[in-house]
């Protein structure tokens, strides 16, 4: 003869068990889940945190001081424009012929420097346009230097301008106003030498920093132009 448990203990016994499996995957859900946090703290990037610690350390930089040395150059180089215009004009005043030199500053074309040193302008224009013919001003680098010999009116009788030692340009005033160019022959003495520095911000001013003049610096200059 065979016994059969109650219905309603048959029922108890499986909901102990199915609640038995409940509390168990909850138990095992919070154990993974400590688990992933305690591997992710473990392989944490010490690298990236140094770093960041090592930026957070930096002294923030002091835009103050680079604006306000900026703001300096540029008013000690429009005050000397300024200083050399009223020069110059003071001369050319003076209504007796003189002479006037210059170099090419950074971002500076010849007319500007010229203007700037008390020429006028319909004195400027004809002699740039002479000497365009031969040499392309839209090749002029700082450093190249011009000269020019003006009449008691304040007209450019002779004009010179140089690349570098060995090319210089030249225009002359003719009688009936009109200027007439050619390039000067210069006589040269071939001398080797030698000298090294390193490119920081250009070639320019990398070959001025090892004591080389402007002229040899533009030389420099064109040759890597290309």
């Amino acid at each position: 003869m065979k016994f059969y448990q109650p219905i309603d203990g048959l029922l108890g016994s499986q909901r102990r068990r199915r609640k038995g499996r409940v509390t168990f995957g909850i138990f095992g859900i919070g154990v993974l889940g400590v688990a992933i946090y305690c591997l992710i703290l473990f392989y944490s990037d010490p690298v990236a945190e140094a770093r960041t610690d090592q930026l957070n350390s930096l002294p923030a930089p002091d835009f103050t001081t680079v604006l306000t040395d900026q703001a300096r150059e540029e008013h000690d180089s429009a005050r000397a424009a300024v200083d050399d215009q009223q020069s110059a004009r003071s001369v050319v005043a003076l209504g007796r012929p003189q002479r006037l030199t210059g170099s090419l500053r950074r971002n500076q074309t010849l007319f500007i420097a010229m203007r700037q040193a008390g020429i006028e302008p319909d004195n400027i224009q004809p002699v740039v346009e002479a000497v365009d013919d031969l040499f392309d001003f839209r090749h002029a680098q700082p450093g190249h230097e011009w000269e020019a010999e003006l009449d008691e009116d304040g007209r450019i009788t002779d004009f010179r301008y140089g690349v570098s030692p060995e090319e210089v340009y030249a225009a002359t005033r003719q009688a009936d106003g009109t200027y007439t160019s050619h390039r000067v022959e210069v006589a040269l003495q071939t001398q080797v030498e030698g000298f090294a520095g390193t490119v920081i911000t250009n070639v320019y001013d990398a070959v001025q920093s090892v004591g080389e003049g402007s002229a040899v610096a533009s030389r420099f200059m064109s040759i890597f132009r290309w």
